[in-house]
């Protein structure tokens, strides 16, 4: 693979990344957040060991790379990412942008798209929260409320600005799939390559007719909330993606975790960081997918959204 066809270092949290050493990579996670005030106490990940140890057994598994997709609105820090990255041995990509209405600071009201998009740009050229470690997506770049919201689609509007200025990958989250189209629409209305989209969540949704159209256009289908059960069983995600698959779309499909919460973790129990390894990608050989589309769904799509092609 000539560095052409891979496209152009993706910026992590320790520096960059050249496409060929992203490897095995889970787009949609989190490894550093506080959103106790919209959940429960177990979603504030900010124990060192605890994530790093977690990261450390995936890495023997064979992830390679993760994109931690928490925003301000999360309370991510930068720190804690680069910190978690150096002890686990696993890359990092820190993300800007916002996250859900609720948790909007006030300046998005106030803010033009045009000032909005100036601190996501920010982040991405200067360093995130005054530090000098970078941002290397946009996302996770959120919409809850059918239709979209007036600020939601600022937001969006706003983050179009940033990617078209940067060039970085642009990840967003919806509610269990819900305008999907809509996200995808503004953002592509808005100047965005549909190649460095990843909408998000869609895996909530057992519609391979609304999948399928968002591949069809380009963009990349996100199917990260494997092991999340209580959104869709993943025997619907298993025959989702084989039939997406077999409709010859497998090269926009994403897979990842979006895991958020210490009850999933590996000191509790649960696979933690390995659930795809250890768990998805078994059942997925076991329905007749090959070495060649694993490969695909984990390495070479996740290095085409974050890095070009």
């Amino acid at each position: 693979m000539n560095t052409q066809e891979a496209g152009r270092p993706v910026q992590g949290v320790l520096g960059a990344i050249a496409p060929e050493d992203l490897g095995f990579t889970q787009s949609h996670e989190h490894a550093s957040l506080d959103i106790r005030e919209f959940v429960d106490e177990t979603f504030h990940l900010d124990d060192l060991e605890q994530v790093g140890d977690d990261l450390r057994v995936a890495r023997g598994n064979g992830l390679r790379t993760i994109v931690d997709v928490g925003t301000d609105g999360h309370r991510r820090s930068p720190q804690f990412l680069a910190d978690v990255a150096r002890y686990s041995r696993v890359q990092i990509i820190a993300s800007t942008g916002y996250w859900r209405e609720p948790s909007y600071p006030a300046y998005v009201a106030s803010e033009t798209d045009e000032q909005l998009a100036a601190r996501m740009i920010a982040d991405i050229r200067d360093g995130i929260q005054g530090t000098d470690i970078r941002a290397g997506a946009i996302g996770e770049l959120g919409s809850e409320t059918p239709g979209m919201s007036a600020l939601e689609e600022k937001a969006f509007r706003a983050a179009a600005i940033a990617q078209r200025e940067t060039g970085v990958p642009l990840i967003t989250h919806t509610a269990e799939g819900l305008d999907a189209l809509r996200q995808l629409e503004l953002l592509t209305d808005s100047g965005v390559p549909p190649e460095r989209i990843l909408i998000g969540h869609v895996d909530c949704d057992d519609d391979v007719e609304l999948h399928s159209k968002i591949a069809a256009a380009g963009a990349f289908v996100g199917y990260d909330r494997v092991g999340l059960t209580q959104f869709q069983p993943d025997s619907v995600r298993v025959r989702l993606i084989t039939e997406m698959l077999e409709r010859g779309l497998g090269r926009q499909l994403i897979i990842s975790t979006d895991l958020a919460t210490q009850k999933d973790m590996r000191n509790h129990g649960r696979p933690g960081y390995s659930y795809l390894i250890e768990e998805f990608l078994p059942r997925l050989r076991e329905a007749g997918l090959d070495e060649p589309a694993i490969l695909m769904l984990t390495v070479e799509n996740p290095r085409r959204l974050l890095c070009g092609a």
